[in-house]
């Protein structure tokens, strides 16, 4: 398997269970996975970990469940699905940016390459 095809169904994995699931628990749980095969592909730890966090981030923000949905109504109190119809072009700018941090590396990995030198 390439490492492009990898990073691209780890992104569809996560995003689709991060929309069920709160991110901890979905780290606690699949990190361990998928780490050593990221890994063994040649894929960087720092750049799959911010991979997933982005991913987790958008899958807390989108229905059905998303917590911070229910956060954000809760504070204040415009109703769910108002609030979900608003959030729609603020969700697709996160994927276009998900999809950048995937596909160009340097992005996530320009200041940790220039703090440490590339470790």
């Amino acid at each position: 398997m390439s490492p492009l095809m990898f990073l691209l169904m780890v992104n569809i994995f996560f995003l689709i269970v991060g929309m069920i699931m709160d991110a901890l628990p979905l780290m606690t749980i699949f990190m361990p996975v998928f780490m050593p095969i990221a890994v063994s592909l040649g894929i960087d730890p720092i750049h799959f970990g911010v991979l997933v966090v982005v991913n987790l981030s958008i899958g807390l923000c989108t229905p059905p469940v998303g917590g911070l949905l229910f956060v954000v109504q809760k504070i204040s109190g415009v109703p769910i699905d108002r609030m979900v119809k608003q959030v729609i072009p603020f969700v697709g700018a996160m994927i276009v940016v998900l999809m950048i941090v995937t596909y160009i590396p340097q992005v996530t990995l320009f200041l940790p390459n220039l703090i440490f030198g590339g470790v």
